[in-house]
């Protein structure tokens, strides 16, 4: 079966096709006529986006509200519909499929391979950069010991750099912004704790994010931790005692900017930054945040509209015209 891609459904197709669950819910029908009934709402998913289905049948609604868990993958026969703006799939029949026999890169959104390979070289280009042994050293271990988390955790779950590849992608953007504050300071902000502090200001989510299931969400086994800033200090730690003699007050320029960067403590943030190079590293993480979350956002709407749907995170709407403005 040839896969078609959610973001290739229209109104009006006939779908015969297999989908991720990430969501089901028994639905009450509010009509008279099907009093004391129930549907069933399904969200489904593959690696281009997400999309809506119905079960309209209570008896099968109810059956397959015993059967079906999240992250299943299921054979969907469905007709597309629009409805309230959006595309549904009304369904008439599903089976759960054995995962053994599906490609999952096939739900899990990424950059292509290629892509984040450039990106990694990239970042070690921004590691060779650093004049101090001790931080180039540190900055190395780093990289070497995490390379493959690095290269596939996503910087957020729901926000912003939300697929493989994506914590890559947040840090080289955070590194431009960030030493284009440091050109503009030079006289003020130390460039190699700068460059070392973007790097391994997220570097606790390679541990936080589980990458090895469909959907991407926090470890269990860190669900009681507090987050990535805690795994991250122990990740800077664990790689400073593998450094002999690593400076005492290096580590803690880099400790206050793990513990910083989101800001504020209403952000989530230890600490408010206090140093050059802290407050330089949290701007840059929020440009490069809300600019990727507007992106993404921009990205899920109609092509046709020059708005897109209000964002309850953002607080509006936001404007983009695919017509009048040249890229």
């Amino acid at each position: 079966m040839e896969k078609i891609w959610v973001k290739e459904i229209k109104a009006g197709d006939m779908i015969d096709n297999y989908f991720a669950v990430s969501e089901m819910k028994l639905m009450p029908f509010k009509t008279e006529k099907r009093q004391g009934e129930n549907y069933m709402r399904l969200k489904l998913f593959d690696a281009s986006g997400q999309i809506e289905g119905k079960i309209w049948d209570s008896e099968a609604a109810e059956k397959y509200s015993m059967l079906l868990q999240k992250e299943d993958v299921i054979r969907v026969m469905a007709r597309a519909e629009e409805f309230n703006g959006a595309v549904q799939l009304n369904i008439n029949k599903l089976k759960v499929l054995e995962k053994e026999n599906i490609d999952l890169s096939d739900f899990i959104p990424s950059l292509p391979l290629s892509v984040i390979e450039k990106k990694y070289q990239m970042l070690k280009h921004y590691i060779e950069m650093v004049q101090d042994p001790d931080l180039r050293g540190l900055l190395t271990l780093a990289a070497d010991t995490y390379e493959e988390e690095i290269k596939k955790t996503p910087a957020g779950i729901h926000v912003h750099h939300n697929y493989g590849g994506g914590l890559l992608e947040h840090i080289l953007e955070v590194l431009e912004i960030a030493l284009l504050e440091a050109r503009i300071q030079e006289n003020y902000i130390h460039k190699d704790i700068l460059i070392a502090g973007v790097i391994l200001h997220d570097i606790g989510k390679v541990k936080e994010y589980a990458t090895d299931k469909l959907t991407f969400q926090v470890d269990e086994k860190y669900l009681l931790y507090g987050g990535h800033i805690e795994l991250g200090l122990d990740i800077l730690r664990e790689l400073a005692d593998q450094m002999e003699g690593f400076p005492e007050e290096t580590f803690l320029q880099l400790r206050h900017i793990i513990l910083s960067h989101h800001g504020t403590p209403e952000w989530g943030s230890v600490e408010v930054p206090k140093t050059m190079e802290a407050i330089a590293v949290h701007y840059a993480d929020l440009m490069s945040a809300r600019l990727n979350q507007a992106k993404l956002i921009i990205d899920g709407k109609k092509e046709e509209e020059d708005w897109t749907e209000y964002n309850r995170l953002l607080g509006t709407r936001l404007y983009y015209s695919n017509r009048n403005l040249e890229k």
